[in-house]
């Protein structure tokens, strides 16, 4: 017999794991399952609902974010931006149904954890096999680009490292996150995406502000510290010169000018979503450094993607929604001992995301997006409810 919570639990599990590996499947399994447990326990919907109410201030910077990228796209010259802006939408669901899964559910956290370790398990297992059995050169597993697999995994490192923590009293869980953080680092090695080492690097050395913050070091040892990674830096760079360099980096430059002028041309509204490659190809923006040929679908860079394709409108909407997020984290580290992990552990991976975002544009991609609004939606939950004893 299942107890009242369990098919919530096992709905967590599915959600977590499904955005993890990228797979409808579990997700739908997710859903079926708080369907299932909605009909049993109708009184659930009435205490989902006057939660609703609790996280309304993020709620309304999340419409803030869509409501720019709808404006922007009003006046795209085709359906692409709206439809764009559809998708933007669907991927916050997740936000919604965790928050389904975990109210008021006590034993919730350690279903969190597996799917969150199982699913980490699953893509570096993939990419691993091809690096090791299939001799690819620079694996993507099953998330088919190395950069949103890189990405993956530094959104994901803090909470492997919470959940290690807040989880070490269960022997079982607590080896197993052992275990995924090794393959997972291993994984970063081999997939060479230097967008996702630039972001782990960032987000660890925010590590020691956010000591200081609460008090554990000095400023001092903060400054020594920063002198120490910068000259390691230096040393790496000089002796690995040939690993931070590719044949094609000259265009990644030439594409983000192309943004700026194509910002510039529509500094309002931007080219539209997803328009960027038509534009790029026809109105006389190819850069000869960026040959046609080797032309790629965006700008290699979250910021300037949104900025050439939604314009002031679109960008603003996104960075208010990111500014947001940091203060709210920012802003809970120390204020509850409880949960602070929690906005260390978003604050971290967001720091991660920010960087790696000077590379790649992760943050539009499909499953990552969802597991970013999911793992909010963890987050954001727990520092609401940071008061409750042993929330799990």
């Amino acid at each position: 017999m299942f107890e009242k919570n369990q098919y919530r639990s096992m709905a967590a599990f599915f959600l977590v794991f499904g955005c993890i590996v990228g797979k409808g499947l579990f997700l739908g399994i997710s859903v079926l399952l708080l369907i299932i447990h909605s009909i049993k326990n109708n009184d659930l919907l009435k205490v989902y609902f006057e939660r609703l109410k609790s996280i309304k201030s993020t709620v309304i910077v999340m419409g803030l974010f869509i409501s720019g990228l709808l404006i922007s796209s009003i006046f795209s010259p085709n359906g692409y931006g709206l439809k764009e802006t559809v998708h933007y939408l669907e991927r916050m669901l997740p936000f919604f149904l965790v928050l389904f899964c975990i109210v008021d559910n006590r034993g919730v956290e350690k279903y969190l954890a597996a799917g969150l370790l199982l699913g980490s398990c699953i893509i570096c297992a993939d990419a691993l096999y091809s690096y090791f059995y299939l001799n690819v050169n620079r694996p993507s597993g099953i998330l088919g680009s190395a950069n949103i697999l890189g990405g993956t995994l530094i959104l994901l490192a803090p909470f492997l490292y919470l959940y290690l923590y807040k989880l070490r009293q269960y022997k079982k869980i607590f080896l197993f996150s052992i275990f995924t953080i090794v393959i997972a680092s291993l994984t970063l090695f081999i997939i060479k995406s230097r967008g996702a080492w630039l972001g782990l690097a960032c987000s660890m050395l925010f590590i020691p502000i956010i000591l200081y913050k609460i008090k554990k070091i000095s400023l001092k040892k903060i400054v020594l510290i920063f002198a120490i990674v910068i000259i390691a830096s230096i040393g790496i760079y000089i002796n690995f010169n040939d690993v931070f360099h590719r044949s094609y980096d000259y265009e990644r430059p030439a594409l983000r000018n192309i943004a700026v002028h194509m910002f510039a041309d529509n500094p309002l509204v931007g080219v539209g979503m997803g328009n960027f490659t038509s534009r790029y190809i026809g109105n006389n923006y190819i850069s000869p450094l960026a040959h046609q040929e080797h032309y790629l679908s965006h700008a290699h860079n979250i910021y300037f993607k949104f900025l050439s394709e939604t314009g002031i409108i679109g960008i603003s909407g996104f960075l208010i929604l990111i500014g947001y997020q940091l203060k709210v984290s920012w802003e809970n580290i120390n204020t509850y001992q409880k949960n602070s992990l929690y906005a260390m552990s978003m604050l971290l991976s967001m720091i991660g995301m920010l960087a790696h975002g000077w590379f790649d544009v992760c943050f539009s991609a499909r499953y990552y997006a969802m597991l970013y609004w999911c793992l909010w939606g963890v987050v954001y939950y727990n520092l609401l409810n940071c008061d409750t004893d042993n929330l799990y």
